[in-house]
C-alpha cells in the first residue's frame, strides 16, 4: 500500500536569520549617509563614470542596453505577476498572488524614497553629455541637489533585486544553481549597463539592491500560506467546489458507456423534433 505523496510547497522556505536583514538597513543607511557630501565614495562614483567616457566603443554600448533592458520594471512586474497566476492556476490556490500583490504595493512606497533624496543623474538620456545647470561633479553630485531629481536608489535595481527573486521563490522545485543564477546574474548584469551607459552612479545601483533584497525578505517573512484572510478563504473554497464539481462531471461522463451517450443523444433529437 503506497503512501499518498505531500503536496508541494506553495513557497520557498522564509529566511533564517534577521542579523542580515538588520546588516542590509544598516548598509543601505550608511551609503545614504555617505552621499550626502562629496565623501570619498561620491568622488568614487565621479571617477568611474569618467573613466567609462573616456572610451567607449560603440560594441560594448550596445551590450549595456541589452543589459539595461533586462531591468525593465514594468515587463518584470508583468512577468511575474503571469508567474504568480500561473502558480495559482497550478496550485488551486489564490495564495500565490498575495506576495505579488505585496510586491506591487512596496515597490510604489520605495519610490518616494527618490524625489526625497534628489540625486542628480551622472547624464540625463535626453541631455547627453551633461545636463544643463546641472553641476555633475563631486559637488553637484550629492543629495538634495535642489533640482527635483531621484536618481537614488536605482528604480531598476530595486525591482529587479525583487522580482526575478520572488519568481524564484515562487517556484521552489527549481534547481539550486538555477535559483542562484536567476537572483543574482540579472542584478549584476543591470548594474553594469546602466552605469555604464551614465544613467545612474554606481552607488546608486547598490544601493537600489540593497533596498530591494530587504524589501524581497519582508516579503519571504509573511506567512502567506496560513495567513487567516476570511475573503481569500472564501474564495478558495468556492474555487475547490467548482473544480470539485466540473472534476465529478468529468468523471461521470467517462464512466458512462458508449452506447448509453448514444441513446441519450438520440432521445434528444427526437425531443427537439417533436
Amino acid at each position: 500500500m503506497s503512501s499518498a505523496t505531500a503536496p508541494p510547497p506553495l513557497f520557498g522556505p522564509p529566511p533564517r536569520s534577521r542579523l542580515l536583514d538588520v546588516a542590509l538597513l544598516l548598509a543601505f543607511i550608511g551609503l545614504a549617509v555617505l552621499l550626502t557630501w562629496p565623501s570619498a565614495l561620491v568622488h568614487i562614483d565621479v571617477a568611474v563614470r569618467d573613466t567609462i567616457e573616456a572610451d567607449r566603443p560603440g560594441w560594448a554600448l550596445a551590450l549595456a542596453k541589452v543589459f539595461k533592458f533586462l531591468g525593465l520594471p514594468t515587463i518584470q512586474a508583468l512577468a511575474i505577476t503571469y508567474v504568480g497566476i500561473w502558480c495559482a492556476s497550478m496550485r488551486r490556490s489564490l495564495r500565490p498572488l498575495l506576495p505579488v500583490g505585496a510586491a506591487w504595493l512596496l515597490l510604489a512606497i520605495t519610490k518616494q524614497l527618490q524625489p526625497l533624496f534628489d540625486r542628480v543623474f551622472p547624464h540625463w538620456p535626453d541631455c547627453p553629455p551633461v545636463c544643463p545647470e546641472v553641476d555633475t561633479g563631486a559637488t553637484g553630485a550629492t543629495f538634495f541637489a535642489g533640482q527635483g531629481y531621484d536618481a537614488f536608489p536605482s528604480g531598476h535595481s530595486t525591482a529587479t533585486a525583487i522580482w526575478l527573486p520572488l519568481a524564484v521563490w515562487l517556484i521552489p522545485q527549481l534547481p539550486r544553481r538555477w535559483r542562484w543564477f536567476l537572483a543574482i546574474t540579472p542584478s549584476v548584469l543591470l548594474t553594469m549597463g546602466q552605469t555604464y551607459l551614465g544613467y545612474h552612479w554606481l552607488s546608486d545601483s547598490i544601493g537600489g539592491i540593497l533596498l530591494g533584497v530587504l524589501v524581497l525578505r519582508l516579503i519571504q517573512r509573511v506567512p502567506w500560506g496560513t495567513i487567516p484572510l476570511f475573503p481569500v478563504t472564501l474564495l478558495e473554497k468556492w474555487a475547490a467546489g467548482r473544480r470539485a464539481a466540473i472534476d465529478r462531471r468529468a468523471g461521470s461522463a467517462s464512466r458512462s458507456p458508449i452506447w448509453t451517450v448514444s441513446l441519450r443523444r438520440m432521445a434528444a433529437r427526437r425531443r427537439s423534433i417533436e
